[in-house]
């Protein structure tokens, strides 16, 4: 039989070492968390519109390198995404932001038609050259609104 000291002692330790245990994961998932920023507007939709491109290519042998994609996508968004800060600061009313964004996404743009794929230094026609642009369009337009609304 122990004594009750005793006991007392070892409750104690493992008391201890349960608070030592419990602060420990709090501090890693904190610190965990705390590496992980936030992404700006343009950052979000390029990756977002980087792997709508990824997922639209159908060829097995052949994968997007996402993060050169996104990379390349991003001074085209950011320009959509000032011109949307732009017009909130001249006073353009929401129902002209709105009437923007839709003619920004139905835009006939000659350039987007023409979305070629560079592969061990030779270009190649995309594969589905009516779903690229749609999305780099979808994508330039959610920026217009990302910069109308304010978001960073």
């Amino acid at each position: 039989m122990r004594p009750a000291l005793f006991t007392l002692f070892v409750f104690k330790e493992e008391l201890i070492m349960n608070v030592v245990f419990r602060f420990s994961a709090a501090l890693f998932v904190f610190l965990l968390s705390a590496c992980a920023g936030q992404l700006t507007s343009v950052d979000r939709q390029a990756n977002h519109a980087a792997h709508q491109l990824a997922a639209s290519k159908f060829d097995p042998a052949f994968r997007l390198n996402i993060t050169d994609t996104a990379k390349g996508l991003r001074p085209c968004l950011q320009q959509a995404w000032q011109r949307g800060v732009d017009d909130r600061q001249k006073g353009v009313t929401r129902l002209q932001a709105e009437a923007n964004r839709e003619a920004l996404r139905n835009a006939e743009n000659p350039a987007l038609g023409q979305i070629r794929s560079l592969f061990v230094g030779k270009v190649y026609e995309a594969d589905r050259p009516e779903k690229a642009p749609k999305i780099m369009l979808d994508a330039m337009a959610a920026s217009y609104r990302d910069g109308y609304e304010g978001r960073p």
